[in-house]
């Protein structure tokens, strides 16, 4: 504790090999985790108290997550992960118009050079920190920092560093697709009891789900990254090994729906994607409903953690109690009539509602285009 270093960090989102030098005091060193501390953030931003506790929760995380899903490479030999609190991560989200709450970068595994040169070498995780006045970038407040974005961060960003490890250097494959990887990282902060900001993001899913991809190829966006949450969540309440279905998900060189199917390993009639989604879909509509208990089609009741003050698990129709105001309303539906074109997203789907019984034909037909497979389910109440 006490220590000085100097660390490069990113500068622009759109180019790897812009970056400054952020000089930080170690303020925290435990067990798995050393954690530093810009020396021009003051420390009004983050007291003692603070780091500590921070500290104390991010050593816990480290054993708990690696347990789960497999080890760092400890690629400098430190024994420790790093967590760099810096105003720089606070400047970066500004200039992409949010709030970016950090990151981890694979290059960091990596010795510097001269086509590498923003590598610190070791396993790092960079974050944001407190503004309230809003000097860097958006006003965060230090309350809602300290409740929302600083503890669920390092778990998720820890996943990420945790799965180019296995996917990479230990299985010699490519980093896991990037749909799959970011709904194992947000799983993660809801395994680690800290998934508060999830509300939010499948809130926005879920009141527009045919706009958001499930398997999106690019950077997934906050309702994307919502509708992958939901799914790996679905899927890990269904599987017969649950915790060993995540482990698995992160101890390969498979990638995306191959990855998917294959540590999912599961019985005939739900072994595949197309199945996988479709009684997802069902679960969407039907949880918190009342309409049915049967526990392929819907979460289990999600759960609160006296000690800590968190949920842990999905509601649909709730007040999430997220420090946000949330409060979702289930999955938005349409009225349904006898004939009707709408588009849907790739592994999106659209949800209807059909009222009027008696006005309706018979019989119900979907097509679709012809280089796509489309499926529909019909759920009836009495």
């Amino acid at each position: 504790v006490g220590d000085i270093s100097q660390f490069r960090v990113l500068s622009s989102l759109t180019s790897t090999s812009s970056y400054v030098t952020v000089e930080a005091e170690a303020r925290y060193v435990g067990d798995e985790v050393a954690v530093y501390v810009d020396t021009t953030v003051p420390s009004s931003s983050l007291d003692d108290s603070d780091i500590a506790e921070l500290g104390a929760f991010y050593d816990e995380v480290a054993v708990d997550e690696q347990n789960l899903i497999g080890d760092l490479p400890d690629i400098n030999q430190d024994g420790k992960v790093v967590v760099l609190l810096t105003k720089q991560i606070n400047r970066l989200g500004e200039l992409g118009g949010g709030i970016i709450t950090g990151y981890f970068y694979g290059a960091d595994f990596y010795p510097q050079s001269a086509s590498n040169q923003v590598s610190n070498y070791m396993e790092i995780v960079y974050m944001m920190v407190p503004d309230p006045n809003g000097l860097w970038g958006y006003r965060v407040s230090k309350d809602f920092a300290m409740s929302n974005l600083l503890r669920p961060v390092f778990p998720h960003e820890l996943q990420h560093a945790i799965s180019y490890n296995n996917h990479v250097f230990i299985n010699s494959g490519s980093p896991e697709n990037n749909w799959l990887n970011e709904a194992m990282s947000h799983f993660m902060e809801d395994w680690m009891w800290v998934g508060v900001e999830n509300a939010s993001r499948y809130a926005i899913y879920l009141a527009s789900p045919s706009s958001y991809s499930l398997t999106a190829t690019g950077s997934p966006n906050l309702g994307e990254r919502g509708a992958s949450y939901l799914f790996l969540r679905y899927m890990y309440e269904q599987s017969s090994d649950p915790d060993g279905f995540i482990n698995r998900l992160d101890n390969t060189s498979l990638t995306g729906v191959d990855n998917l199917e294959d540590a999912f390993n599961g019985p005939s009639g739900f072994s595949s994607f197309h199945e996988f989604l479709a009684r997802w879909t069902v679960a969407l509509a039907l949880t918190n409903t009342g309409i049915t208990q049967d526990s392929r089609y819907i979460y289990r009741n999600r759960v609160y953690n006296d000690s800590t003050g968190y949920w842990q698990g999905v509601c649909t129709i709730c007040d999430a109690d997220d420090n946000r105001g949330t409060v979702l309303h289930g999955v938005t539906t349409s009225e349904y009539s006898n004939s009707m074109n709408f588009s849907v997203d790739a592994s999106a789907a659209r949800f209807f509602d059909i009222l009027d019984v008696e006005n309706v034909s018979p019989v119900l037909s979907l097509s679709g285009s012809s280089t796509s497979s489309n499926f529909g389910a019909l759920i009836r109440q009495e």
